[in-house]
């Protein structure tokens, strides 16, 4: 059963994997944003402190990889899966968009190191103008449905 312990800036990823393997995990889910602070250790601490180009830096992110696979190793643990999309599904911005895939290389090169063959789509976990379209923004279960019966009803 695979679990994931927290994130990233709270707990440090040898401390979750080591919890979760006492606690009798045999799989962990790996987020990008786990292996984007591992790597901050394999790079200056400028580099360190800009997260966004660290993502983005090929070198460090894949020795975070391996960093990371060898910490699952220690503590018997199976990556299951790589989670890098984070509120990615009915992501608009068509720049951002092509980010995101761009950036799928990458992803590719990291499963490949972390021993697992599946990066996971992430559903949205908030809500945020750049995500949704202006007429469904935030709103109660009942006020959305409000928008979204119309919005529906007029296609």
């Amino acid at each position: 059963m695979p679990t994931y312990p927290g994130r990233a800036w709270v707990h440090d990823l040898p401390e979750k994997l080591a919890a979760a393997s006492h606690a009798g995990y045999t799989g962990v889910e790996m987020f990008w944003e786990d292996l984007v602070y591992a790597a901050r250790q394999f790079v200056s601490d400028k580099e360190a402190n800009d997260l966004t180009s660290l993502a983005k830096n090929e070198g460090a992110m894949l020795q975070a990889s391996h960093y990371a696979r060898d910490l699952c190793d220690q503590n018997h643990l199976k990556i299951i899966v790589l989670q890098p999309f984070m509120n990615y599904e009915g992501q608009l911005d068509d720049e951002k968009h092509r980010q995101s895939i761009a950036q799928l290389k990458l992803f590719f090169k990291v499963v490949k190191v972390l021993g697992t063959d599946l990066i996971q789509v992430s559903t949205q976990v908030g809500c945020r103008s750049h995500i949704l379209p202006t007429w469904l923004s935030c709103s109660t279960p009942g006020s959305l449905l409000q928008k979204v019966q119309p919005a529906m009803s007029a296609r």
